[in-house]
């Protein structure tokens, strides 16, 4: 999971790498793990390892604080 893209718009979209296939997410997909995993499986046939509570939340905040933001 990496290159993590905002989508600034009327309702904020979040765009992600995943093993090399781009995944699309809302707000609530990239914050809760286990809709984050039925996102990444339902777009790229993927099913992303659970990870501790704490490991999610430090590689989220992340990914937030280097993501590139975009106006649309």
């Amino acid at each position: 999971m990496k290159n993590l893209k905002i989508f600034e718009t009327e309702k904020v979209v979040y765009e992600i790498e995943y093993n090399g296939k781009k995944v699309v997410l809302s707000p609530h997909q990239l914050f809760n793990q286990p809709s984050f995993q039925k996102a990444v499986m339902s777009q790229t046939n993927e099913m992303p390892s659970t990870v501790k509570s704490e490991e999610w939340s430090n590689k989220i905040q992340q990914m937030l604080e280097k993501g590139e933001k975009y106006e649309t």
